[in-house]
């Protein structure tokens, strides 16, 4: 029988952006005020993925629902890392890949 984690991925790619792209992409959301305004005035939590479903920014409503453990530490992380989603790490490429 084959394993879970012989494959690369079920669903999503399974790329990853380096620590670098990150925080340039984070960066750049940071140098333009009016998205930190339209992220904190969303009523729901709001959260801004890059092209490998990394989380680049987010607001105060995400991370009180979403992360309340994280201590900040959100950024760079997939949906389902940050919260320790149980499938998160099944596959090798991550959030998003396995069967779940």
């Amino acid at each position: 029988m084959e394993s879970i984690n012989s494959k690369i991925t079920y669903f999503d790619s399974p790329g990853r952006s380096s620590i670098t792209e990150i925080n340039r992409e984070k960066s750049e959301l940071n140098s333009q005020p009016l998205i930190n305004q339209i992220l904190e005035g969303y009523p729901n939590l709001a959260v801004i993925l890059n092209k490998n479903r990394h989380i680049i920014q987010y607001n105060k409503n995400a991370e009180k629902l979403l992360f309340p453990d994280a201590e900040g530490k959100i950024t760079g992380q997939r949906m389902g890392e940050a919260p320790k989603c149980i499938h998160a790490f099944e596959m090798n490429a991550g959030c998003g890949t396995s069967k779940f």
